[in-house]
């Protein structure tokens, strides 16, 4: 008996989860006006895929793993099993949703060395060993409405390491942290459907 209502629970929770993220995927990107089937028909992932490096000019590959923003204090711990807490590098990789045709501003800050790449052309580049009160920086870039990819850079020296990045424009506010509804790990479609 025991057995089967540990299964009944599995089945109710994972039915609720799937009900609760269809609707706030659909309600999240009802004001884009690229069309939410095309987001929802291609099902795609959100979050940045991240990859850890040993080293700070990423020499060895350390793991991959998914987070959903562009906002890590790691202060002196390892960020993930097996990669070193000092002298270490990582880079994520997405795909960003820009809600309208316009110029967004992205602010960063970091603890050591960033540099944000968009569409192939940078956007910030923070590349050196700096403090986090000290790191201050900002960028823009003139984005079409659809998607657009995104490379974000890091790596840390020795000590505490941070990573704070945002974004403003085209109707986000300025204190909005990358990442979230507007970040896929995989394209939610294609460029040319975007128009």
């Amino acid at each position: 008996m025991g057995d089967l209502c540990k299964r009944i629970g599995t089945a109710a929770v994972l039915l609720a989860t799937s009900w609760w993220l269809s609707g706030w995927c659909l309600q999240g990107f009802s004001d884009l006006s690229m069309g939410v089937r095309q987001l929802a028909r291609r099902n795609a992932p959100q979050g940045f895929t991240v990859t850890y490096y040993s080293g700070r000019d990423f020499q060895e590959e350390i793991c991959r793993r998914i987070e959903p923003h562009l906002r890590r204090f790691y202060g002196t711990r390892a960020p993930a099993w097996g990669v070193p807490r000092n002298d270490f590098s990582a880079r994520w990789e997405g795909w960003l949703i820009c809600p309208s045709t316009t110029n967004y501003v992205f602010y960063s800050q970091s603890n050591d060395g960033f540099r944000l790449i968009i569409d192939d052309e940078p956007v910030l580049d923070n590349w050196r060993p700096q403090r986090w009160t000290q790191s201050g920086t900002h960028g823009s870039a003139w984005l079409t409405q659809g998607v657009h990819h995104v490379v974000a850079e890091f790596f840390a020296a020795n000590g505490e390491a941070a990573l704070r990045v945002k974004w403003a424009g085209g109707g986000i506010g300025k204190n909005t942290v990358m990442g979230g509804r507007h970040v896929f790990r995989q394209a939610p479609y294609r460029k040319e459907e975007s128009r």
